[in-house]
């Protein structure tokens, strides 16, 4: 918003607009102290709404022309997207992560639903050796568009008769009948209409070879490594969830169980446990969890921290839903618990707000034995009034008691084509409002919303 307007100021909303140079005589004003050309959008003006409005309404919009639409292909939205994000101001991120965002965002529809997800995934893995650019994404999207017209292909293969049945009444019977039918076509088909969750391959998934196989990843059987995701999703009715623990040949995986499901529920917000932790001398609050392996803290945290160096990381992590949580990088920093400094490590993640205190620390400074109330703080949630304090605090320029000014437009008002110039003589001022009046005309001058002119073939009276 900052670069559109100098800063918020809705006091005097239509005086943030400059008008055009060609326009400016058409607000001339007769006053008790003579002429006055506003040089800005004048309140009085009967289409200052509508235009304040147009702006204000493409400010808050999508930025317009980058939603794909069904006709337009690929390298042309493509090449829409970069040439936007080109002309726009970048200070808090990468060009070319801002580039991927507006990409994506404008895949709207059910019909990029699924490669939406996909390429979200691809961002979300992204490491400082293999950065996402623009033309990853367009590549993918096309690996993701010719993979899906291919099992279309395949879907539609004629396996059996196409048929037209009578609607009847779906009573139980009909329901075990249609089961039969369904699982009687299915031993027959020759190929399933999706592949195995078990392994990825194109077959049932009765006929798997890795039904009894032991992943090196989760240690649980019956599924390939990488698919441990599919397996929590479709893991038979009756099978015991449990949880094993690392084998010891695996030392270099931990597993930072209930660190991102968990940690997004809010209604509950107000019974977390939080640690103030002093590191590398800057105070953060660090969220208890006795179910996570190892400390982590997200970027936002860490640039806090003044971005001290990380190193590549030497663990997997896994959040609660069994699915993996990517880390940054780790290093090493000093801590302050309790009154205790020690030496230890920190993970840096991209999940936006997880700061937690894991098992790692915990041993580290030894808090099993200490009671929780004594070194923890209880999330109290912040009133409006202290929020807009801290938001005006950070965006300080913004909210200074000046005047705003629009940076990137001037109005340009029209005469109808039969209009004539009208000169209306000054109105007459009430004596106990005259300082008042005054007191406006100098402020409005000294602001340069108005200035003195000698001539006008156009003004208009005050009211006072």
């Amino acid at each position: 918003m900052n670069t559109i307007f100098s800063i918020i100021d809705l006091s005097d909303a239509y005086l943030q607009l400059e008008v055009d140079d060609d326009s400016k005589h058409l607000l001339t004003i007769n006053t008790h102290r003579g002429l006055f050309r506003f040089n800005r959008l004048a309140p009085g003006v009967k289409s200052a709404p509508g235009a304040f409005q147009r702006l204000v309404d493409g400010m808050i919009a999508d930025i317009p022309g980058l939603v794909k639409t069904e006709a337009d292909d690929i390298i042309s939205y493509a090449a829409k997207v970069n040439r936007a994000c080109e002309d726009s101001e970048f200070h808090n991120m990468k060009a070319d992560h801002f580039k991927c965002l507006v990409f994506i965002c404008g895949l709207k529809g059910q019909t990029y639903a699924d490669i939406r997800a996909r390429l979200l995934c691809r961002i979300d893995a992204e490491t400082a050796d293999a950065p996402i650019t623009l033309q990853n994404l367009v590549d993918d999207f096309q690996k993701l568009v010719n993979l899906k017209a291919d099992t279309s292909i395949v879907e539609q293969q004629p396996n059996s008769s196409t048929t037209v049945n009578a609607l009847h009444e779906k009573t139980e019977h009909h329901h075990h009948e249609q089961y039969r039918q369904r699982y009687q076509e299915s031993k027959t088909s020759e190929q399933p209409r999706r592949p195995c969750w078990r392994c990825g391959q194109m077959h049932f998934v009765r006929d798997c070879q890795y039904s009894t196989h032991q992943c090196r990843k989760c240690n649980r059987v019956g599924h390939k490594e990488g698919y441990c995701g599919c397996f929590s999703k479709f893991k038979p009715a009756g099978e015991e969830k449990t949880n094993t623990k690392p084998s010891t040949s695996d030392q270099g995986k931990l597993n930072a169980r209930g660190v991102y499901i968990v940690n997004h529920i809010t209604q509950h917000s107000s019974k977390r446990k939080f640690v103030p932790a002093t590191i590398n001398g800057v105070t953060i609050n660090l969220q208890l969890d006795t179910a996570s392996d190892i400390t982590v803290i997200s970027q936002q945290t860490w640039q806090k921290l003044g971005s001290p160096n990380i190193q590549p990381v030497t663990i997997q992590a896994i959040n609660a839903s069994g699915k993996p949580l990517h880390l940054s990088g780790e290093f090493q920093c000093t801590i302050n618990i309790n009154g205790q400094t020690q030496q230890g490590r920190c993970f840096v993640t991209t999940a936006v707000n997880l700061n937690l205190l894991g098992i790692e620390w915990i041993e580290l400074f030894e808090l099993w034995s200490i009671p929780i109330d004594t070194i923890c703080n209880q999330l109290t949630t912040e009133s409006i009034d202290q929020q807009m304090r801290e938001i005006q605090a950070k965006h300080a320029d913004v909210f200074k008691d000046t005047l705003g000014h629009c940076k990137k437009t001037k109005v340009k008002l029209y005469l109808k084509s039969n209009a004539k110039p009208v000169f209306c003589q000054k109105r007459p001022v009430p004596f106990n409002t005259i300082p008042l009046v005054d007191a406006e005309l100098t402020r409005l001058q000294n602001l340069g919303i108005i200035e003195t002119v000698d001539f006008s073939e156009w003004a208009a009276p005050i009211v006072a």
